[in-house]
């Protein structure tokens, strides 16, 4: 992110500095400019603002994507029906799928999914 780009101090300005100043030290007879070495005074409140927001949204879109796919993963698994079974077998095995569904909170989360997203 460009923004990102603010939080820290330029390393290019700062090796520039530091090297300028080294080769003043060494050779005191090369005229270069008198650069004295900057100190980095921070990122500003407006910056902190902006990447918190960023990375807030990054992650709650993350999460939100995350969860989307776990309710796609546990729908798949209610639809799932191992071939062969008998009658008994089947409702058996939908009801334990269900049961499960209702401990994971599965429903909770699929209702709620689509007010998480702003």
């Amino acid at each position: 992110m460009e923004s990102q780009k603010s939080l820290s101090e330029d390393p290019v300005v700062t090796s520039t500095l530091i090297l300028s100043q080294i080769a003043r030290q060494l050779n005191q007879s090369i005229a270069l400019p008198d650069t004295t070495l900057a100190t980095f005074s921070g990122p500003t409140s407006l910056d902190r603002a902006v990447n918190s927001i960023f990375y807030g949204s990054l992650a709650l879109s993350l999460g939100s994507v995350t969860l989307g796919l776990l309710c796609l993963q546990w729908i798949r698994g209610m639809k799932s029906e191992p071939p062969g079974l008998t009658s008994r077998e089947y409702h058996s095995l939908r009801y334990a799928k269900f049961q499960a569904f209702d401990v994971w909170g599965a429903r909770y989360i699929m209702l709620h999914l689509p007010q998480a997203q702003f």
